[in-house]
C-alpha cells in the first residue's frame, strides 16, 4: 500500500506509517450510487475504521474529539447505520 507523509500544520508532525486509503474511500464512493451488499458491508466497515482512526488520533496528541472532520464522519456513520439498519 503506498504511504503519505501528513503533516500537521502547528507542530510540524510527520507521519508516514498510516497507509494511504485515498484510492479505496475513492472507490467506495463511487460505488455508492450503485448499492449492491458487498459495498455496503466495506462501505461499513470503512467508516468504522475512520472513526477509531480520528478518535484514536485525538487521544494521542490530546486534541478535542469533535473536531469538524470528525463530527463529519460521525454524522455519516449515523446516517448510515439508519438507513441500513442490520
Amino acid at each position: 500500500m503506498h504511504e503519505r507523509l501528513i503533516y500537521a500544520s502547528k507542530e510540524k508532525l510527520a507521519f508516514s506509517s498510516w497507509p494511504d486509503i485515498t484510492y479505496s474511500v475513492k472507490k467506495l464512493l463511487k460505488a455508492n450510487c450503485y448499492l449492491i451488499y458487498a459495498y455496503r458491508i466495506a462501505l461499513k466497515y470503512l467508516l468504522r475504521y475512520l472513526r477509531s482512526y480520528l478518535r484514536f488520533y485525538s487521544q494521542v496528541y490530546n486534541l478535542p474529539c469533535k473536531r469538524p472532520y470528525y463530527v463529519e464522519i460521525e454524522a455519516l456513520n449515523n446516517r448510515y447505520n439508519e438507513f441500513y439498519k442490520g
